[in-house]
């Protein structure tokens, strides 16, 4: 309450704020974080085809793994080609370590599956060069940086709508976009990955130009002074001293 101005990097957390704090819309305004991608994700081809499906991110039920998971035990059967690739560290959960029941929801296929564990930031580009699409099904997110390395990689995104993935991905155009908690609404994007792959590379080439015309310094900055002006202009919250 003592804050002049409430600044967050996506309207969903910035809504949430609002909510839990009860500030007024005046005193909240969004500032995307910059993102710079690496080369290494710039220099990346974009993929032909679907034949990879990974993911990025710790291996947790609020990050949509296990949701993941049961869309894959729906397509792995119908695609014997297709693979899957969890990039991340496994995290306990109500159902216990995460890896290890993965492995076990994924065991008929396991010579299709491959969990890599924690990688060094220097080394996720070389993941995401193994993979052509990135399935990030959070059942919420505030402004995953794990999504903007895959769209700069020009991977095919399939992303969730809770959170701040949702106000950068344009369903359709950058990526797709699934409600959280959906693994049948997973399997069916990836299955329209699979059937229009010229249209699947495109949205991976407009991904990459997305995130270059979104979250450059040229497009963050002007955003941010404007924020500082604001909170000079309003002055301090009905909580300062």
């Amino acid at each position: 309450a003592a804050a002049s101005l409430v600044v967050a990097p996506s309207q969903a957390i910035a809504d949430l704020c609002g909510r839990r704090w009860a500030l007024p819309a005046g005193r909240l305004q969004v500032v995307p974080n910059v993102f710079r991608p690496a080369p290494a994700l710039l220099a990346l081809a974009p993929p032909r085809q679907l034949t990879t499906v990974g993911f990025l991110g710790r291996l947790e039920t609020r990050k949509g793994t296990f949701d993941l998971a049961e869309a894959m035990v729906r397509l792995l059967p119908r695609h014997p080609r297709l693979q899957l690739r969890l990039i991340g560290p496994s995290w306990p959960t109500a159902r216990g370590d995460a890896q290890q029941w993965l492995q076990r929801r994924l065991r008929p296929w396991s010579d299709r599956v491959t969990v890599v564990g924690p990688v060094a930031a220097e080394a996720v580009a070389a993941e995401l060069a193994r993979c052509d699409a990135v399935v990030l099904p959070s059942h919420w997110e505030n402004f995953p940086n794990a999504c903007w390395e895959a769209m700069a990689a020009a991977r095919m995104v399939v992303g969730s709508r809770a959170g701040g993935m949702a106000e950068v991905i344009r369903d359709g155009q950058d990526g797709l976009l699934v409600p959280p908690r959906r693994p049948r609404a997973i399997a069916a994007a990836l299955e329209r990955l699979l059937a229009s792959p010229g249209a699947a590379a495109a949205m991976a080439c407009s991904a990459r130009q997305r995130i270059l015309d979104r979250l450059g310094d040229d497009q963050v900055l002007p955003l941010q002074l404007q924020a500082y002006r604001r909170a000079m202009a309003l002055g301090p919250g009905q909580g300062a001293p």
